[in-house]
């Protein structure tokens, strides 16, 4: 399981040596950001999706508040909006980066005031594409591979 969360599960990188591995999922995620993302939904700024992109990566499976994402942005100097923050979630969602998950109840009011989940789509690219720390904690790691299991 351990080798999963590091290598992840596209089949194509599978038996490839680390390096290649690296270049090859950099290349697919460069091109689902480039294509799917910012050339799709003709974003100005690329920067605002890289942050958000590190902030997603870096915390998978917890709960994800888009004030709290857009007080950390505007800590940054990067000028954006929370619609716009919101946005570009539901942008990387539309390209199957993620896949976002309210809390159940049948409250909507309890739904709207709870922040989401993001999932993401496979970890193997998250660790090698993205470059994130690979001292992610394990619990949310099991979680994402649960959700990806039974969604």
């Amino acid at each position: 399981m351990e080798k999963y969360f590091v290598i992840g599960g596209m089949p194509a990188v599978q038996n490839l040596s680390e390096t290649l591995r690296t270049n090859v999922l950099q290349g697919q995620v460069n091109a689902v950001v480039s294509r799917d993302v910012v050339e799709r939904c003709n974003l100005p700024n690329s920067q605002t999706l890289k942050f958000i992109m590190q902030m997603i990566f870096n915390n998978p499976a917890r709960p994800l508040s888009i004030r709290k994402s857009s007080d950390f942005l505007s800590s940054r100097q990067i000028t954006h909006t929370r619609e716009c923050t919101a946005d570009y979630l539901d942008y990387l969602a539309d390209a199957y980066l993620l896949h976002r998950v309210e809390l159940y109840s049948e409250s909507a009011v309890k739904r709207r005031m709870n922040p989401a989940k993001y999932y993401l789509n496979d970890l193997g690219i998250i660790i090698r594409a993205m470059r994130v720390k690979r001292s992610l904690e394990l619990g949310p790691l099991l979680e994402n591979l649960v959700f990806l299991h039974l969604r």
